[in-house]
């Protein structure tokens, strides 16, 4: 068992809706950041928009927006 604690596992977890980190400060930064207002829905984006969003969005360098949902 210590054997298994001290293994350096890479782990990944995917939060596909929102159920553990709330992202609602990350998605008006990085819709700020592209020009846009922070009360748009970003589904609303055009094609080459919303893969720019998608790219600063998914960026390590806006991580530190992800808020743990504490309820």
């Amino acid at each position: 068992m210590d054997r298994w604690l001290m293994d350096e596992t890479l782990v990944y977890m995917f939060d596909i809706d929102g159920v553990l980190v709330d992202v609602s400060e990350k998605v008006k930064i990085v819709l700020r950041k592209l020009g846009f207002s922070e009360n748009m829905n970003s589904k609303s984006l055009d094609v080459v928009s919303r893969q720019r969003f998608w790219k600063l969005f998914l960026s390590e360098d806006y991580l530190k927006y992800d808020k743990p949902r504490l309820t």
